[in-house]
């Protein structure tokens, strides 16, 4: 994380060498087929009472591990 946090120029980032590659494969036709998945976490506290109160309407979050069962 402490490498993504040093970048202060993102737009010319990606500008450089070694990033040639990515950006052909992103002009191509599959590049509109490929997705990024990550592990479920949540990066910030939970909503609710004691935590970080919702602004609008009293609303407490479920961050607990359902198993699949949570999953559409």
């Amino acid at each position: 994380m402490e490498a993504v946090a040093g970048i202060r120029d993102l737009p010319n980032w990606f500008e450089r060498a070694e990033y040639l590659k990515w950006k052909g494969f992103r002009e191509t036709e599959d590049a509109r087929y490929v997705a990024l998945k990550m592990p479920r976490f949540l990066a910030r506290s939970p909503y609710g009472p004691d935590t970080v109160p919702a602004r609008t309407f009293d609303y407490t979050e479920n961050v607990r591990d359902s198993g699949r069962s949570a999953y559409l």
